[in-house]
Order: structure tokens, then sequence, then C-alpha cells
């Protein structure tokens, strides 16, 4: 059947349902809009087709406007400026989890740019039965960590990538890290490409094994980082795209969750997960959720659910969720199998039964935050998507 959500950005209508997490769930700080994960979670269940009325509070940001989106979806604008006391109706179709998020807008002619978004969930009665969940492979009591950086074409960002890697805090633990340089995709991009190269080839890399592998040829998101790291037997591969910075204690909070994680958690999530709770939440015993959406440009697998899933990636199989997921909007856009690796693993997370667990990070912050560009994705730098992951909140990560 098909799946789809419709936003009206219009006052509440009588008698539609109150959903209870919009009252204070939402919120701004330091000028990013967040969810307050210290706050008891609010998960409101409503049925398909119900209108669910929504309200929310953004304090002064400016001239920007206020949008709420649903799942990911063009969203409707509810404020023109701030602050905002946001009321808006929700109508959705098709079950399972979905996420409501508010973003802050500059308006061009195209549209909206520096959207950053803050996310709390909602779940719609009648969700499509799961298959049930693949033999789970064979379980590691310990792992060692090795990186992947992600890179193509921005050089000054892959520089701050690295130095805040090499920043981080490793208990002298050896880290082999590779940067892996994508070949230039046009003939504008070929510059930054030789210059990313250099970069990565002058950098000292303290803490390991360090290489960097150049490709000549562009292969794309998918295949460039698919191709950069064959299993190993126990191991923790994290993967970095060239706009991130990470958090000092990201590695840390790593081998702790890895420690405590169920044998069904694939991997684990450091930005903020702004594309969850909105598909097939889990409660961890260890953080706030458990997703089947992992964080695209800050993540990293075991080993041995990373061979499982390039397996099944070999069998050339559909990337379609049924019923919800963020990434099945993207399956129309041209050559999207080149370029959006993400809705594979969201097939095979949802066929196979895995989760990615993300750490409960307060106020917007994160464990790695990016400026979303400029890239393939978005012609201008959006800004970042976190706040700063507050060092005095994790005690036992010091």
């Amino acid at each position: 059947m098909q799946r789809a959500v419709f936003i009206a950005a219009a006052l509440v209508q009588a008698g539609a349902a109150e959903d209870p997490w919009a009252a204070d769930a939402l919120g701004l700080v330091a000028g990013v809009p967040v969810v307050d994960w210290r706050a008891p979670h609010r998960f409101a269940a409503v049925r398909a087709h119900e209108d669910v009325a929504v309200r929310f509070r953004v304090r002064s940001a400016g001239s920007r406007a206020v949008l709420l989106q649903v799942d990911g979806r063009r969203g409707a604008v509810v404020c023109e400026s701030t602050p905002c006391d946001g009321r808006a109706t929700l109508q959705v179709v098709g079950g399972g989890w979905h996420a409501a998020a508010v973003l802050l807008g500059e308006q061009h002619e195209g549209g909206y740019t520096n959207m950053t978004a803050a996310a709390a969930p909602f779940f719609v009665n009648e969700p499509l039965e799961a298959p049930a969940p693949a033999e789970l492979p064979e379980p590691c009591s310990t792992r060692r960590t090795v990186v992947r950086a992600i890179a193509h074409d921005r050089p000054m960002q892959l520089q701050n990538l690295l130095e805040s890697l090499a920043a981080a805090e490793y208990d002298g633990n050896n880290i082999d890290l590779e940067v892996h340089v994508d070949g230039a995709a046009s003939p504008a991009s070929i510059k930054g490409h030789d210059e990313a190269v250099e970069v990565a080839r002058r950098f000292a890399w303290p803490h390991g094994r360090y290489d960097v592998v150049e490709r000549r040829g562009n292969a794309g998101p998918t295949r460039h980082r698919f191709e950069s790291y064959t299993p190993q037997h126990c191991e923790l591969v994290a993967f970095f795209e060239d706009d991130v910075i990470v958090a000092r204690l990201w590695h840390r909070w790593l081998r702790a969750a890895d420690r405590t994680a169920g044998a069904d958690v694939a991997g684990f999530t450091f930005q903020r997960h702004w594309l969850a709770p909105g598909a097939y939440l889990r409660e961890a015993r260890s953080g706030p959720h458990e997703s089947k959406v992992i964080g695209p440009f800050a993540h990293a697998w075991r080993s041995e659910h990373w061979e499982q899933f390039l397996d099944w990636f070999e069998r050339s199989p559909s990337a379609e969720v049924p019923g919800h997921s963020f990434s099945n909007a993207w399956l129309g856009k041209p050559d999207f199998e080149h370029s959006l690796w993400t809705a594979f693993v969201d097939r095979w997370a949802w066929e196979y039964g895995r989760w990615f667990a993300s750490p409960p990070t307060p106020d917007g912050s994160a464990l790695a935050h990016n400026d979303a560009g400029p890239g393939l994705h978005y012609k201008s730098a959006k800004g970042w998507d976190s706040a700063p992951f507050p060092e005095r909140w994790a005690p036992r990560l010091r």
C-alpha cells in the first residue's frame, strides 16, 4: 500500500488528538532547536488517518522562518520569524514510527537553506509486520578499532577532521587510520581532490598505522565507502565523512557501548540522530534509543555485521523498506544507487532485524558534528548540525 505523510500548517482543529510530546520537548539552545533527551520520553500513539495537533515553542533565533517537517519531506512554514509559538495539524497515512521535526530556515529564491532539525517521535498503529530476524553472526568478546576517513575534494574540512581524530582519547590503544580520497567527480573538483590528497599525505597520525588511498577515477559515495574496508575478525570500523569534527571522547563511548549493546546491534551512531527516532525505534538499556536508521556521516560498524551486510548487498537487493523509511523518499532520484547508500542499509536492517545505537547526548549535542556541505547534496554549508558534546555530562568517560 502506498504510504504518505501530509502536513497542514494550521491552528489546532477542534477534535484533533493532542500529541503530548509537543508541549515541552522542543526548545532552542545556542541557536540549535533540540529535543531535550533528559526529559522523560513522550511517545504518542495515534491511528492512521487521524489528525494530530502538535505544539512547540522556538525562542528567538532572528528572522529565520520556522518549518515543521515529517519524515524528511518538504516542510510547511509555521512562523515567518522567531520567537514562534507553533501549532500545526499532521495527518499520517501508514503505520510504524514517524518523526516530526522543527527546522529553522532562511528563505531564498529556490527555497530555504541553513536548516537544523529537532526530531520528536510518534507511533502510528497498523504497522506492517517485519520479517523474522536473520541469524546473528558469531559475536566477539573484544574488538580492536580501525578508522576510515571518507574524502573527496574538501581539503580544509579533511584537515579539520584529521586534527580532531588525532586529539581524541584512545587510552593507549593502537588505532589504524586510512584516508580514502575518491577521484574527482568533475573537472571542477580536480583541484580540491588533489589538495585533499596532499593534506592526507602530509598529515602525521600519532596513534597507529596510517595510509592514504587515492582513487584516480570517481567511484561515487556508495562504492567508495563500501570498498574502503574489507571485514576483518573482531573489529570496530568507524567511518567519518570529511566534513565531520569528532568529540574528544568519541572512542571511549564507542568502546563502552560495544561492551553493553546486544548481539543484534550492528553498529553505533556518533552524530545527532535527526533521522531518528523516525523509524523502528527501540528503547535501549544504555541510552534513549536504538534505531534501524544509521547516522550517515559519522558511525561505526561491528565487522561481523558489516561482512553480513556486504554479502547481502552483493545480491543486488531492493533498497525500498516496506512501510516507513526516511530514505524511501529518495529512491526515485536519478542514479540513487551511486550516491544514496543509506537506503540499502535501511533495507538490510529492516530485513535482518538489526539496530544502530546512539548515545543519549543532551541539548542538541553529539559526539560528531558536520556543516552539511558544500558537497554532493548541498551547494553551500548549512552550519553545524549539533552543539558541541558537553564532557561534564558524561563523567564516566573522562
